[in-house]
């Protein structure tokens, strides 16, 4: 089902000559290439999960580290 604005463009592109409709095609393109990939290409991303942290795990310096006077 065609909508009206894709009427308006059909109706303007069978108005330009031939060298004018494969400018048209190549920004067409240049549009379709710079476009951000659709959010499903992210959908795959590989992701390792290592389950919960586990219960009073403590990451503060002093603990990682020690406390030696500095």
């Amino acid at each position: 089902m065609a909508t009206p604005a894709l009427d308006i463009l059909v109706e303007k592109l069978q108005r330009l000559p031939a060298e004018r409709v494969a400018e048209v095609i190549d920004f067409v393109d240049f549009l379709a290439q710079r476009s951000p990939p659709p959010a499903s290409d992210l959908q795959d991303f590989p992701v390792d999960s290592v389950g919960p942290w586990p219960e009073g795990l403590n990451l503060s310096r002093s603990e990682l580290y020690g406390d030696d006077g500095r």
